[in-house]
């Protein structure tokens, strides 16, 4: 899959999602990304979202394209590790 067609695929799965909108630790997402999209690296985690590098970075490219919007949300089930805050990205209407 193409890095354009991955886009397409994050601005559907987020047209169709229940919550409206996305983050690198939505555990859902990311496992239906991860199934869908067959990234090139995944770092599997013992406990919440896997970590996938180039998701950050496409979600990050989609705010700068003007394709999607985000702000940064807190995180309340922190994890040893975790960080405090992520942004959150859904689409630009």
């Amino acid at each position: 899959m193409t890095k354009h067609e991955k886009q397409e695929w994050i601005v559907a799965f987020i047209r169709n999602y229940r919550f409206k909108h996305v983050d690198i630790f939505d555990s859902e997402f990311v496992e239906q990304y991860i199934e869908k999209c067959a990234p090139k690296k995944v770092v599997y985690q013992p406990y919440g979202a896997h970590t996938v590098p180039e998701l950050g970075r496409y979600l990050a490219e989609m705010y700068r394209l003007n394709i999607l919007n985000r702000a940064t949300i807190g995180l309340t089930q922190c994890y040893s590790g975790f960080p405090k805050w992520c942004y959150s990205y859904w689409i630009r209407e």
